[in-house]
């Protein structure tokens, strides 16, 4: 069966859930093609691109910032296809009833759906049943009617070895390498995203996971590892047909089984060898974890900070490190000669222009080698978004983007007005940094081709 991927992204053009989903279905046998939705579709090119490839079922991925202008979208696939739609992701997953009374969406994928979206495709291809199909939302029906089948989320595999290699190929990923932040989170050239593993056991309040935490309550491990070995076996095969300088790894933490850690720095070690960069949290950032990865040449750790306020971190974003804890992390770091990189959020609910302040503040005593800074969005779904909801602080119309200022919250205790000084602060310190790290000669950019 054909299937069309259509992703709407004004700016980063790799979807790991879609090079996951299309792996899949190519291992089983079907055909995959994907249209990113840019600045440089319209109505006119983007239906004649979906008839050139003819789907029978068109699959859309969604995060809830997406979700507005993916509906915008689907009257226009349904005025050059024929084909279903299916939708999935974050806010299909979590808002289900939100998506499924659009009148153009004929499916929901609830969790992850590689098993889902094949059973999908091949009920459509046999002309059978698929209101039996876990994890699907699906409308069904005759004479006119619709009937809507919701099934509950499929139970998880313990082990994620049977899951096929991302595919890659779906995308134009050697475009992607030569361009800066359009397929990573570090702005750097060359860099290929992997995955070791999928899941997080972290509650923040502000992150969709809590929410998925509860979702699969009860249907398996939800925090898995691919097997060292594995991944590199994947990565010698990119190494083979991409110009490679970097790997990024997308997992929520890099580190969480220690032994896990170890064996995979020890073989990437031995068989691989180019500077890599991961997520971790900063408890788990001691010498003893970071001496080795840093032997396997990792470069760079990431670390979500989040907030300077200690009391506002514990209380509401339930992120329990202590201040001393995380500037012992960037110590470490760079004991060992690790690059570090901060992740900040501005705007939060009930916190103050002086609590932004704070987390400005941390940042000047951390000095990381990258500081970003994003202003909050109160995703539905999270705790802390369904507070700033629930309190008339969430604009109605938001734009849920998170790289500018004006999006931020209505608060009257922070006002726009007391955003756009600490903005502009943030931004002067990020170039501080920026050249800071340019000066001391970047591996980041030693290794970073002209072209």
């Amino acid at each position: 069966m054909r299937v069309l991927f259509v992703n709407f992204s004004f700016d980063r053009k790799f979807h790991a859930g879609v090079s996951a989903l299309s792996a899949y279905l190519k291992k089983h046998g079907h055909q995959t093609d994907l249209v990113i939705y840019d600045a440089s579709y319209n109505e006119e090119k983007f239906k004649a691109r979906i008839k050139s490839f003819d789907p029978e079922l068109v699959a859309i991925t969604a995060m809830t910032f997406q979700w507005t202008p993916s509906l915008q979208l689907m009257p226009m696939i349904k005025g050059a296809t024929d084909a279903p739609i299916i939708v999935g992701g974050y806010h299909p997953t979590l808002y289900p009833e939100d998506c499924i009374k659009s009148e153009h969406v004929d499916a929901i994928c609830r969790g992850e759906g590689e098993e889902t979206l094949l059973e999908y495709v091949e009920a459509l291809e046999k002309s059978s049943d698929p209101s039996k199909i876990a994890g699907l939302w699906v409308k069904t029906g005759t004479n006119g009617s619709t009937e809507i089948s919701r099934n509950e989320l499929r139970p998880l595999s313990n082990s994620m070895d049977h899951l096929p290699d991302w595919d890659r190929d779906i995308f134009d990923f050697k475009s992607i390498l030569r361009e800066r932040g359009t397929g990573t989170l570090a702005h750097t050239r060359y860099t290929m995203p992997i995955g070791a593993g999928r899941g997080c056991p972290d509650i923040c309040t502000y992150c969709s996971n809590s929410a998925m935490l509860k979702l699969y309550r009860g249907l398996g491990r939800y925090v898995r590892k691919r097997s060292p070995r594995q991944i590199i076996d994947e990565m010698k095969s990119l190494l083979d047909h991409y110009p490679i300088k970097f790997f990024e790894f997308w997992d929520e933490r890099i580190a969480i089984f220690p032994q896990w850690i170890l064996e995979f720095c020890e073989l990437y070690k031995k068989e691989i060898g180019i500077p890599w960069s991961a997520d971790m949290r900063v408890e788990r950032a001691t010498p003893d974890i970071l001496k080795p990865m840093k032997d396997a040449g990792c470069y760079m750790i990431w670390f979500g900070v989040e907030a300077g306020n200690e009391a506002y971190r514990k209380d509401y974003l339930k992120r329990f490190m202590k201040t001393d804890h995380i500037v012992q992390a960037f110590d470490n770091c760079r004991d060992v000669g690790l690059e570090t990189l901060s992740l900040n959020m501005v705007g939060m609910p009930h916190e103050s222009p002086e609590m932004a302040k704070e987390t400005i503040e941390l940042n000047k005593i951390l000095r990381p080698d990258v500081l970003l800074f994003f202003t909050y969005q109160a995703f539905p779904g999270t705790e802390l978004g369904n507070m700033a909801i629930t309190e008339g602080m969430a604009p109605k119309d938001s734009a849920f983007w998170y790289e500018r200022p004006d999006t931020m919250l209505l608060q009257e205790d922070f006002p726009k007005e007391a955003m756009i000084p600490l903005w502009e602060e943030w931004s002067e310190l990020r170039d501080e940094l920026e050249q800071a790290r340019r000066d001391r000669g970047s591996i980041a950019f030693d290794l970073d081709p002209v072209d």
